[in-house]
């Protein structure tokens, strides 16, 4: 669920740009965005000469400012950052150790050490490039969320502006099903690390901050959506609801003890998806 963090208003928020130019952020996931940037070399909230600017929101604003937040968690995580192929390669074989390590052993007995036997690695050398094990932490939950937020962008982001009525809503349950399955699928694929970041989650401020600042992000595509489907009331606290209906109903289902099968479990989800996301549509 989404924990709160501190809200920063727009004078803050163009405090922290330092009186640069701002431009609209890249209109695909925030995960994604923040990757990509990241990949660049650019850091979210720079310049981008190549696209027209524009006054962004107070919303804009804000996300621009957590995805910000966000890279100066992400961004700064290794103590090393490998350019060679040989080097690539070792972190690569490290931070599949540790999700293994994670998974299978728990948090408490996962050691920088027990990492480093299962990559074929000195433990130095775990420590050139990761701090500690939460560090480590954090480097596979910002993987697992970027996944998760791409994917969710890619499938609700299809253009469904010139759609309307019962199509608008047979495109919309299409979508939402779609969701719930792979929301499902990502909480069954490595129960056990799921486990050690939801429960490090309320130790770790970082890793809490770091997944707060994903899921907002996510909420706010979430809104934009609504939007787009000409949602009539407060879209923000309406993705956000949302966003806990399928995170709680999915963990309680999947983690927890299943009253029902996949199949009714899903469809029941999105027939309350639905009444929120579409109330007139779905009483027409």
């Amino acid at each position: 669920m989404i924990r709160r963090t501190n809200q920063h208003s727009v004078s803050s928020s163009q405090e922290w740009c330092d009186g640069a130019k701002l431009v609209r952020p890249h209109p695909e996931g925030a995960g994604e965005f923040a990757a990509n940037y990241r990949d660049r070399g650019q850091r979210p909230g720079s310049v981008d000469e190549k696209r027209p600017s524009e006054p962004l929101t107070k919303t804009e604003l804000d996300v621009r400012f957590r995805l910000r937040m966000l890279w100066s968690i992400v961004g700064t995580a290794a103590v090393r950052k490998p350019s060679q192929s040989r080097a690539i390669r070792t972190r690569a074989s490290l931070v599949a150790a540790a999700e293994a390590e994670f998974t299978e052993h728990g948090y408490a007995q996962t050691t920088a050490r027990s990492i480093a036997e299962r990559a074929g690695v000195a433990t130095g050398t775990f420590y050139q490039y990761f701090g500690d094990k939460d560090v480590m932490l954090r480097e596979l939950a910002d993987v697992r969320q970027q996944r998760i937020a791409r994917e969710a962008v890619e499938v609700l982001g299809s253009d469904v502006r010139d759609v309307k009525g019962r199509e608008l809503l047979a495109a919309v349950r299409a979508r939402m099903t779609r969701i719930v399955r792979m929301v499902m699928d990502y909480h069954r694929e490595n129960p056990g690390l799921h486990a050690v970041l939801t429960e490090r989650r309320h130790a770790d401020s970082d890793l809490d901050q770091l997944t707060s600042l994903g899921e907002q992000a996510l909420v706010h595509q979430v809104a934009q959506l609504l939007e787009r489907w000409g949602f009539a009331g407060d879209t923000t606290a309406t993705a956000f609801v949302l966003f806990g209906m399928v995170e709680g109903s999915v963990h309680a289902h999947v983690l927890g003890t299943s009253v029902v099968d996949d199949e009714r479990f899903t469809s029941a989800l999105v027939d309350a998806l639905i009444r929120v996301a579409l109330p007139d549509l779905d009483r027409s």
